[in-house]
């Protein structure tokens, strides 16, 4: 058995795992990243975090707190793919080497690792997992022109404005909720909408896009409730829906806020005439473990950047670590470490931080993984600008729809 995200600790993330090469030899995973990751080029020393046998990567990640779970995901699954072509080779014969610090999903905190990261354990290139942290390392490694890549984070401030460093794989909220609410609105048609939002500033944005989607369909916006973190008690904000009785509820808030809605929804036999749209969470196994019943086709969330974690498409990725049930942060782990691979291999044995710059910013794709939409470089830094569609049938997510939409 494989351990559980709570038991990773720094030997395991930085060491990298044994135990895991079965996958690599039966050559499943060879058929994804690892065929053009690995090369045979002769590399030496290039840069700060890269010597002629490893490249160093630091994270910072909520191991602990409020977003413990995804962050573990993240952080494990981008491990294990290391490991792999690690074991394959590695990418242009030097292995990945991923040293993670533990925030605890708190800026501040992130901040402090950051610093630690780059002035103690030397590394090459950066990544993180929320929107808390991101913002919180941001302009430091800004300053210092350090690569950011590929965080599983939605802020908008990583491509608005363009950090030279900065390179990201998912649309933010905002992207994220217009896409599925277009995609509603197409395949069910135009109605009435109350968005339900966590009252913090990053949200704005993505309720701002939501009202414009639903108006440019042909509908309104009848109302936008505004809820806390956490919040403990929806039986007010259920009975204040069934007065207004929308086509569509809109959903811009964590994950097990909207599991305890939906539970209270279901207790008040409460559901919107057409459909439950929301950001990336409405996709997240902590909505399901949360909100109890779910039936068929009744929520639709927009998966940035990835195929839908339980579609066949991502199996390569959930066989990386086959004790665990991969969710939306777990995929983007995969997909995120994949991708900084495919760039080191692209640029050969003499790897700077100017060149990977370079690269991203103007050279890179397309390029795709069996579980990723197209990445290529565009101006605003955002290389996967797709989103798919999930919705709940069985009691699992699956794919809404097999293609990308934007």
């Amino acid at each position: 058995m494989g351990k559980k995200p709570s038991e990773l600790n720094r030997r395991d993330v930085v060491s990298g795992l044994a135990g895991i090469g079965a996958l690599a030899s039966s050559g499943a995973l060879l058929r994804g990243v690892l065929a053009p990751a690995v090369a045979r080029a002769e590399a030496t020393a290039s840069d700060v975090g890269v010597t002629a046998e490893s490249i160093k990567i630091g994270m910072t990640a909520g191991i602990t707190g409020a977003i413990s779970f995804a962050s573990q995901q993240f952080s494990g699954f981008m491990q294990r793919l290391f490991d792999h072509i690690n074991t394959a080779g590695g990418v242009n014969r030097r292995k990945l080497r991923l040293v993670i610090l533990d925030d605890g999903g708190k800026g501040d905190v992130a901040l402090q690792n950051a610093q630690r990261l780059l002035e103690q354990e030397k590394v090459f290139a950066v990544t993180t997992i929320g929107t808390a942290t991101a913002a919180g390392i941001l302009e430091y490694l800004r300053q210092r022109n350090v690569p950011l890549l590929f965080p599983a984070a939605y802020n908008t401030e990583l491509t608005t404005p363009v950090h030279a460093n900065t390179f990201t794989l998912y649309q933010s909220y905002e992207g994220q909720i217009a896409a599925v609410t277009k995609w509603a609105c197409r395949k069910m048609g135009s109605g009435s909408a109350v968005i339900v939002r966590a009252n913090i500033p990053s949200f704005d944005l993505a309720v701002e896009r939501a009202a414009q989607a639903i108006k440019a369909a042909g509908g309104s916006v009848t109302a936008t409730l505004n809820t806390t973190y956490n919040q403990p008690e929806w039986a007010s904000t259920v009975i204040r829906l069934k007065e207004i009785k929308p086509a569509y509820l809109i959903l811009i808030t964590t994950a097990p806020d909207m599991g305890r809605l939906w539970k209270e929804m279901t207790q008040q036999r409460f559901r919107p005439a057409k459909a439950t749209l929301g950001i990336s969470p409405l996709g997240d196994q902590a909505f399901l473990d949360t909100a109890g019943h779910v039936p068929d086709n009744a929520t639709f969330a927009a998966i940035p950047g990835t195929v839908v974690p339980s579609s066949d498409e991502a199996k390569e990725a959930r066989d990386l670590w086959p004790e665990q049930k991969m969710g939306v942060f777990g995929l983007a782990g995969a997909v995120s470490g994949g991708m900084m691979a495919e760039a080191f291999r692209r640029l050969g044995p003499d790897l700077t931080r100017a060149k990977l710059i370079d690269l991203l910013a103007n050279h890179f794709g397309p390029y795709k993984l069996p579980y990723s939409g197209t990445a290529k470089s565009e101006p605003d830094h955002l290389l996967i600008h797709s989103v798919s569609i999930a919705t709940v049938r069985n009691g699992v997510f699956v794919p809404a729809t097999h293609e990308f939409v934007i």
